[in-house]
């Protein structure tokens, strides 16, 4: 086993590990998003003074920058 045949394995081990956290967080963001989108629907407006929108806006943002954010290391590994 050469090397670079090392190498290879590393790297695919590496990215296949990231995947898998990965998938992870976005099970676990679906999760507390469906929560939050549970929670908001059944309290109606909270006792801060939140709306259901509100809370789920911010659940959704929280993903959005989530996803962004592992584009930019997935794109940051390949290269």
């Amino acid at each position: 086993m050469s090397c670079d045949d090392i190498s290879l394995d590393v790297i695919t081990i590496s990215r296949w590990s990231e995947a898998q956290k990965l998938k992870r967080r976005r099970v676990e963001n679906q999760q507390m998003k469906q929560s939050a989108k549970e929670e908001a629907t059944s309290c109606g407006d909270s006792a801060d003074g939140l709306v259901d929108d509100d809370v789920i806006g911010d659940v959704i943002q929280s993903q959005d920058e989530f996803q962004t954010q592992a584009t930019a290391a997935s794109s940051r590994e390949i290269i």
